[in-house]
């Protein structure tokens, strides 16, 4: 795909590093942070096994990824990152450009869950889903989901990118419960086509 002048690749490195995923493994994650995104490009990278974090998208290639924070660390073990205004702006809000979306749950005047989000041409990528540890029981993530997929029917748009599906990390697991569900076939590069192909039980 041919890059608009607004897609300004800034920096591309491949960095090794303990894997997000799983426990006791290693990976080869390659970035690349991008200024002023189009959706399209953005798109184009997402249908390509890409993932977006504010202006930087990345791609683990491993073996086998605050008050939310601290929750899944008391729950799952997570390790927790802190989490300050200017870090929640890099790996959210920036880059965000045309397509990025924080959609807001309240419970009356309470605010209980962030869900964010790329409305891209060829369907919605879901970034990332943060609740109130309060509302841990309600299932909020999987309720934020169903929303996503009546936003795309809405919209006629054919595709919900739920990003990386790790079958033995329990935080990945509940992907496997949406269907009907496709996994894209290796790690294609820009010029080359996507295949996805239905990912079997």
């Amino acid at each position: 795909m041919k890059t608009q002048e607004t897609d300004r690749l800034l920096k591309e490195c491949a960095i090794e590093e303990k894997c997000a995923y799983l426990p006791g493994y290693e990976q080869t994650t390659h970035y690349k942070v991008i200024s002023e995104c189009s959706s399209a490009y953005c798109d184009h990278l997402i249908r390509r096994g890409w993932r977006r974090f504010g202006a930087m998208f990345f791609r683990p290639i491993c073996a086998g990824f605050i008050a939310y924070h601290h929750h899944m660390h008391q729950r799952r073990g997570w390790e927790e990152q802190p989490v300050t205004p200017h870090n929640y702006y890099t790996s959210f809000v920036q880059g965000h450009n045309d397509f990025g979306y924080e959609v807001l749950y309240f419970d009356n005047e309470r605010l209980i869950g962030v869900d964010l989000i790329d409305m891209l041409p060829s369907g919605i990528s879901s970034i990332y889903f943060y609740y109130d540890p309060e509302y841990a029981n309600r299932s909020l993530g999987k309720y934020s989901l169903l929303r996503q997929i009546i936003m795309a029917q809405e919209r006629g748009l054919p595709w919900i990118y739920l990003g990386y599906y790790v079958q033995q990390c329990q935080s990945l697991a509940y992907k496997r419960e949406y269907g009907p569900l496709r996994q894209l076939q290796g790690r294609p590069a820009e010029e080359d086509a996507a295949h996805w192909l239905p990912l079997q039980p």
